[in-house]
C-alpha cells in the first residue's frame, strides 16, 4: 500500500501523490509569518514569500505516482501547494495547484466566517493571501484556492489512553455540533473558547452526570463554511454551510474549531482524552461520499485536477454522478478512494483516539465503481470491518444516499450497525396518533428484529433513535404540522416532506395550557419508549430539555441561535433534563437485566393480561421480560391511545412500579393496585418483580 501525501522518513520526508497525465509535478513551499493569524478582520491581503520547491518524479507511470523527498523542518510555518503542468488538446500548456487531500493540517479556514482566499504569483513566488468580507467578495474569489496544506509535525502527538467499552446495545449517544455546543453566550464558556474544542471540554461532566456514552460530533473534517451562495430572505445576511457535510480535507481538523488554530490536533486530542477520563466515547461523523468540490461548475481543489475519472463515479453520458445530492459522488470501490478512507479512518483512530464512525450517506460506499450500481455484497463495508485494526472500532451506517435505500441489506451482511429511520418513523407515527402501528411498535421495542434478524449479544444492527440533526428536534414534533424552512433562502422546498409530526391543535407556541400539558405527555413518551428499546440510543443535543428549531427540519445554513444551544433553556427546563437523567439511570438496570442478558425472554399480552392481539386499531398493550437467571421479571404498559385506559396485569408475584412518564420526577404518582392499573392517554408505566 502507498502512503499518500507527505510522511516522515527518518531526517527527510516524502511525498507521494497519484496525478495523471502530467509532464511535470512540483512541490512548492510558501513561508507564513506567526502574524498571519493576527488581526485578520482588518487586512485585506498578505503575501506569503516562497521558500523553496522540488521536482517530483513519476516513479510508476503505470499509476502515475509523483514522488519527491525534501529536508524538514523549516525555520518558519510552512504551506505547500502541488504545481502540476499539463498540455491541453490544443497543445497549450496548462497549470493546476493541487491542494494535497492526503494533508494532515490546513491553512484558511482558522476563523469561522472569515474568507480568505489564494493565488500562486509565479513571477515573483509569492502566494497570494485575500481577505475579503462576507458581503465583499470578490467574483474572482470562486475560482482562486479557499485552503492550501500546511506542512505541521504530528509525529509527537501522544496517543490517546483507551478505556474498557461498554457493550454497544448499552450505548446513549449525544449527537452534536462543535460551534453549535458553546457558540451561545448562555453556555458559560469564556469568549475565546466558545465554538470550539475547548469550550466543548467544558461539557463533558454535564454529560456524564446526564448519563450519556458516547458523544457524536457532526463533521470536523476541513470543509468550506463559506461555500453556501444562498442568503435568509428574512434579513438578508450570507447562509453558511453550517453543518460540515462538504468536505475538502479527510485528515485535517477545521481549524476554526480550536481555540488556537496552530493548536488544533492537541485540542481535539485533549478534549478526546478527558472524555475518556470520564467514560465517554468519541464518534466522529465521517462524509466519504462525496467532496466540498461539489459540481462540474464547483471549486477545484484537487480530485478533478489529479483525475475526476478515477475519483468520482460518471454517468454513462460522462456527467458527474449525483448519488449524493451534492454533485459529486465519490469512486469508493476504486482501489485509490479505498486507500484513503481506511488511511483516514487509521488517522483519527490511531492518532487522535477516536472511538468510532458514522458514514453519512454509507450506501455510496456500496456503489459499483463502473456503473453506480448497489452491488450484491458490499465488500468495501465488509473490508474494512475485517481490517485488524479498525476491530475494536464501532462503524455505523446511515444505509441510504439520494437515490437509493439500504436498510436492513449492506450494512447487515458487513457487520455493521445502522441508523434505524424505520424505529424512527414508527415512534413518531404512534405519537403523532396514526392507527395500524401497534406490530411496527412491538418490533421497534424488541430491536427490530423483523428488518435486522435475531440480535445476539455482541452485535446490535439497529441504532435506535427518534430525532437527529436532520429534521425537526423532539419538541417541535408536537409543535408543527408543517415544515417552516423560510430562513434557509429555498422558499421552503428544501427538508424532509414525512416528517409524522404533530402541533396538537396549534402550529408553533401557544398558552393553550391543555395543548402544552399534551405536548409534554407525548415529549415524556417518547424519550421513554426510546430509551427502554433493545439496542443503543441516540438522541440530538438539547432534546432532553425540549429545544426548538421554530419548525425548521433542515437548519444546515443556520449559523444562529436556532442551531446554537440556549443553556438558559437547561436550567428553566431543569425538570426535564432531570426526566431524562433518571431515565436513562433507569435504562443502564434495564440493559443489564433484560436487554443484555442471554438469559431472559419476552411475552406480550393485551391491556386485559391475554396474548397480545395485533389488530390494525389496537394501539395498547403490556409487555413482560423475564429474567430467570436472576429471578425477576420486568413489566411495561403502554397505553398509546388518546384516552385512559385499565391495564390488569397476570402476574404471581409483587411488583414494584419504578416508573411512570407521566409524572416528571418518573415515580409512580398514584398507583394504590399494583396489578390493576389506569394509564392516561400517551403513557407509559415500567416496575418489577423485585427490587433491585
Amino acid at each position: 500500500m502507498n502512503r499518500f501525501g507527505i510522511h516522515s522518513a527518518g531526517n527527510h520526508y516524502n511525498i507521494s501523490l497519484p496525478i495523471s497525465k502530467a509532464l511535470k509535478v512540483e512541490l512548492w513551499f510558501f513561508g507564513i509569518p506567526l502574524s498571519f493569524f493576527d488581526n485578520q478582520h482588518y487586512k485585506t491581503s498578505e503575501n506569503l514569500p516562497l521558500l523553496k520547491k522540488y521536482d517530483l518524479i513519476e516513479a510508476s507511470k503505470s499509476q502515475e505516482i509523483w514522488q519527491g523527498q525534501f529536508e524538514y523542518p523549516f525555520t518558519v510555518l510552512t504551506a505547500y501547494l502541488v504545481k502540476v503542468l499539463r498540455s491541453d488538446s490544443d497543445g497549450n500548456y496548462v497549470t493546476d495547484w493541487i491542494l494535497d487531500p492526503f494533508a494532515r493540517n490546513s491553512l484558511g479556514g482558522e476563523f469561522w466566517g472569515k474568507i480568505i482566499t489564494f493565488e500562486v504569483d509565479e513571477k515573483f513566488g509569492l502566494l497570494k493571501t485575500s481577505f475579503e468580507c462576507e458581503h465583499s467578495l470578490s467574483t474572482t474569489s470562486s475560482v482562486k484556492l479557499r485552503r492550501v496544506a500546511l506542512l505541521t509535525d504530528l509525529e509527537k502527538l501522544k496517543v490517546s489512553e483507551r478505556f474498557s467499552h461498554k457493550p454497544l446495545g448499552e450505548l446513549v449517544i449525544y449527537e452534536c455540533h462543535v460551534r453549535g455546543m458553546t457558540q451561545h453566550h448562555s453556555s458559560g464558556v469564556p469568549v475565546r473558547q466558545r465554538g470550539n474544542f475547548s469550550g466543548m471540554q467544558q461539557k463533558i461532566k454535564y454529560l456524564s452526570k446526564l448519563g450519556v456514552d458516547v458523544v457524536e460530533l457532526l463533521p470536523i473534517f476541513d470543509f468550506d463554511e463559506n461555500e453556501n451562495q444562498l442568503r435568509n430572505p428574512e434579513n438578508q445576511q450570507n447562509l453558511k454551510n453550517y453543518w460540515g457535510y462538504s468536505p475538502v480535507l479527510w485528515f485535517a481538523p477545521k481549524g476554526a474549531y480550536a481555540e488556537n488554530p496552530l493548536n488544533r490536533h492537541h485540542e481535539i486530542k485533549e478534549f478526546v482524552q478527558e472524555c475518556h477520563l470520564y467514560k465517554i466515547e468519541v464518534w466522529l461523523d465521517v462524509v466519504y461520499n462525496h467532496s466540498g468540490e461539489q459540481d462540474a461548475e464547483g471549486p477545484k481543489y484537487h480530485f478533478k485536477m489529479m483525475d475526476k475519472d478515477t475519483w468520482y463515479l460518471h454517468t454513462p453520458e460522462g456527467e458527474l454522478h449525483n448519488a449524493s445530492g451534492c454533485g459529486n459522488t465519490l469512486r469508493c470501490g476504486h482501489p485509490l478512494v479505498k486507500e484513503l478512507i481506511l488511511e483516514s479512518l487509521l488517522y483519527w483512530h490511531e492518532v487522535m483516539g477516536v472511538d468510532g464512525f458514522r458514514f453519512d450517506l454509507t450506501s455510496i460506499m456500496n456503489r459499483h465503481p463502473d456503473t453506480g450500481d448497489f452491488q450484491d455484497f458490499p465488500n468495501l463495508l465488509w473490508e474494512l470491518r475485517q481490517e485488524p485494526r479498525l476491530k475494536n472500532v464501532r462503524l455505523i451506517s446511515e444505509p441510504w444516499d439520494a437515490h437509493g435505500y439500504d436498510l436492513g441489506k449492506s450494512a447487515k451482511k458487513a457487520g455493521w450497525t445502522e441508523w434505524n429511520d424505520r424505529f424512527r418513523d414508527t415512534i413518531r407515527k404512534v405519537l403523532s396518533g396514526e392507527v395500524g402501528q401497534g406490530l411496527a411498535l412491538k418490533d421497534s421495542i424488541e430491536g427490530s428484529p423483523y428488518l435486522f434478524g435475531e440480535t445476539s449479544t455482541d452485535h446490535w444492527p439497529s441504532l435506535n433513535f427518534i430525532t437527529s440533526h436532520d429534521g425537526f428536534t423532539l419538541w417541535d414534533l408536537f409543535c408543527y404540522s408543517e415544515k417552516h424552512n423560510q430562513a434557509n433562502g429555498e422558499n421552503n422546498l428544501d427538508g424532509h416532506l414525512a416528517n409524522f409530526s404533530d402541533n396538537l391543535g396549534m402550529e408553533g407556541p401557544t398558552r393553550n395550557q391543555q395543548i402544552l400539558g399534551l405536548r409534554e405527555q407525548k415529549w415524556r413518551m417518547a424519550w421513554t419508549i426510546l430509551a427502554i428499546s433493545r439496542g443503543p440510543m441516540m438522541f440530538v443535543a438539547g432534546d432532553e430539555w425540549g429545544r426548538t428549531q421554530n419548525g425548521n427540519n433542515n437548519a444546515y445554513c443556520q449559523d444562529n441561535e436556532l442551531n446554537w444551544l440556549n443553556w438558559q433553556e437547561s436550567e428553566i427546563n431543569s425538570d426535564r433534563v432531570e426526566f431524562v437523567r433518571r431515565l436513562l439511570s433507569l435504562r443502564t438496570r434495564l440493559c443489564k437485566s433484560c436487554w443484555i442478558s442471554s438469559s431472559s425472554t419476552i411475552v406480550w399480552f393485551n391491556s386485559e393480561g391475554y396474548e397480545a392481539d395485533w389488530s390494525p386499531h389496537i394501539r395498547s398493550f403490556a409487555w413482560k421480560i423475564e429474567n430467570f437467571e436472576e429471578g425477576m421479571s420486568w413489566w411495561f404498559l403502554c397505553n398509546s391511545f388518546d384516552a385512559p385506559l385499565f391495564f390488569s396485569i397476570k402476574e404471581e408475584k409483587s411488583i414494584s412500579w419504578q416508573w411512570d412518564s407521566n409524572h416528571y420526577l418518573g415515580m409512580p404518582h398514584d398507583l394504590p393496585n399494583e396489578k390493576f392499573v389506569e394509564l392516561g392517554p400517551f403513557s407509559l408505566v415500567i416496575g418489577n418483580t423485585r427490587q433491585l
